[in-house]
């Protein structure tokens, strides 16, 4: 938005003023075409071919039968990657408004780009504080990192060790996305699936429907106990952002 008092007039220039304008362009006018052109704007009253009375925006209030004034001086820019999307600007002079303006209204439809998310593969280093899947990675890498070649340049080292991690991600922290919470263990899961095979049996039902709250009472005091070991850690690193 700006106050340029410009009139663009008629005739086009570039691809930012078309044809029809109204009246004579003056100096303010070229200043307006100017930043249009260097700001990639299309000035939307000069596209559509309107009757005069569709395209000034204000009148001289002072009209007589020998003067009268009628000028385009507001308009409608928009960036021209989307200037098809404009379907129509004109103004209505016959609106009830106490102003020597006429309201200025454009319509726009835009259909925007369907954009495909890329998918991002999830690991869980939930999983590393597993004793027995923390300690084959320690050994796997251990033993990669001694394998690496002496007569390899740095570059080289960091691409393999690059490639070791993403083989440790993809074999070893791949999400189980059937446990909704880092507290379900498959111990947890191993009940429930022998809960489904004693449904017949409301004793054995109940039984293992304690035991599996029980379970999950424990995890997730386990899981608290964890986070809080974390936060302490990370408080004595002064790691303030990981800790939030």
């Amino acid at each position: 938005m700006g106050d340029f008092n410009a009139k663009v007039g008629k005739g086009s220039k570039g691809d930012f003023i078309d044809l029809y304008g109204l009246g004579e362009r003056n100096e303010r006018g070229e200043q307006l075409s100017t930043f249009a052109g260097e700001q990639g704007f299309v000035i939307t009253n000069t596209v559509f071919a309107l009757p005069p009375v569709r395209l000034y925006t204000w009148k001289y209030s002072g009209d007589s039968p020998g003067i009268i004034i009628r000028n385009q001086i507001d308009y409608i820019l928009i960036n021209q990657r989307y200037g098809n999307s404009c379907t129509s600007v004109r103004t209505y002079p016959g609106a009830d408004i106490s102003s020597d303006y006429n309201p200025l209204i454009g319509v726009f439809k835009i259909r925007m780009k369907t954009v495909r998310k890329k998918t991002v593969t999830k690991y869980n280093l939930e999983k590393l504080k597993e004793h027995s899947i923390r300690n084959q990675v320690e050994i796997y890498l251990s033993n990669e990192i001694s394998a690496l070649s002496k007569a390899l340049s740095t570059e080289e080292k960091v691409e393999k060790l690059k490639h070791v991690v993403e083989s440790i991600k993809n074999e070893h922290l791949k999400s189980d996305f059937t446990k909704k919470k880092t507290r379900m263990t498959e111990e947890i899961l191993n009940i429930m699936q022998r809960r489904k095979m004693v449904k017949n049996d409301p004793i054995e039902y109940n039984n293992t429907n304690k035991a599996i709250r029980t379970k999950i009472i424990e995890a997730k005091q386990k899981d608290i106990n964890g986070k809080c070991v974390d936060v302490e850690v990370l408080q004595l690193k002064h790691g303030s952002f990981n800790v939030h």
